[in-house]
């Protein structure tokens, strides 16, 4: 990777490696190498400490606040709202994470009432990280789409007003 770092843009090396790199700044073409590097911890965390919860817990949430620092320190991306997606995204995951853990104590101790409390919590989470990549993705098809969707309204109306002018007849 580091070797061939100035080829990335080569016509015969992009396409077999460097669309990964497109997000990324010139100086940080190492970062999906990171991301993947972190992935790959995480699983072997969860698989090899796989009964060990509290051990699991605080590994992953260890490995993420590494990756976090890291986030910060180099801001990787060009774009600045990605670099913010990110490390808001790891942060609720974090979150997440710790508040599985209490709720799986609490299912262990029958308390089911502190047990939906941490579920309700977990969804909400879940909200909080889906809705920026929904809301991005809807905003994009929109202003894709939006003369297509008016031209259908159009003729759809235009048809309308037809069908009212026979039947009046």
């Amino acid at each position: 990777m580091n070797y061939n770092r100035n080829e990335l843009e080569n016509y015969i090396f992009r396409p077999h490696v460097s669309y990964l790199h497109n997000e990324y700044k010139k100086k940080t073409y190492y970062w999906e190498q990171i991301k993947l590097s972190k992935r790959a911890i995480m699983i072997l965390i969860l698989t090899y400490f796989e009964t060990k919860i509290h051990l699991k817990v605080s590994l992953i949430g260890l490995s993420l606040i590494i990756y976090q620092l890291l986030a910060i320190n180099k801001k990787p991306f060009i774009i600045t709202k990605f670099n913010k997606l990110d490390l808001s995204s790891g942060q609720i995951c974090s979150i997440s994470i710790s508040l599985s853990a209490i709720k799986y104590e609490s299912e262990q101790l029958n308390n089911l009432g502190i047990s939906l409390a941490f579920q309700t919590c977990l969804i909400v989470l879940l909200l909080m990280i889906t809705f920026p990549f929904i809301e991005s993705i809807v905003k994009i098809y929109y202003k894709k789409y939006m003369l297509v969707i008016m031209k259908i309204f159009k003729f759809n109306f235009q048809i309308h007003e037809i069908y009212k002018f026979i039947i009046s007849t």
